[in-house]
């Protein structure tokens, strides 16, 4: 992979990731994230089964967002996934989420760390991950 990443997926709201008011509940986003950031990893050759068959997973470690303006159910919205660096012992995302319009409405990252699946135990990235190719 070669650095940056950037990719940006299109999402519709369900009407069950919304509240009563008829906005997007606050923890939903981080599903969008991650939905945007499986997504980013299929469009760059690497779904997150081939990652796995490496012998690594990737459980997040750290998580934070900033709520600009609502999302609604049926809205299409854009969530942008960026991945300025290549990984060392962990894996940061930013987030950008926009409205069928293109406003601003959230932004977030999340930091992923690397573990062996057999083990348990934190190791390094796998090589297609690196950004030598």
């Amino acid at each position: 992979m070669k650095y940056p990443l950037d990719y940006t997926a299109k999402i519709r709201v369900p009407y069950y990731f919304t509240d009563q008011m008829g906005v997007v509940w606050h923890g939903n986003y981080l599903k969008f994230f991650e939905d945007a950031r499986e997504e980013m990893f299929r469009h760059f050759g690497l779904p997150y089964s081939e990652l796995e068959k490496t012998g690594v997973i990737m459980p997040a470690i750290a998580a934070s967002m900033r709520y600009i303006r609502p999302v609604r159910y049926d809205d299409v919205i854009s969530v942008r996934v960026l991945v300025s660096a290549p990984p060392r012992a962990k894996m940061e995302f930013a987030y950008e989420v926009r409205d069928g319009v293109g406003n601003l409405c959230t932004t977030g990252a999340t930091t992923l760390t690397f573990v062996s699946a057999k083990t348990g135990a934190p190791c390094r990235p796998p090589a297609i991950l690196l950004g030598n190719g």
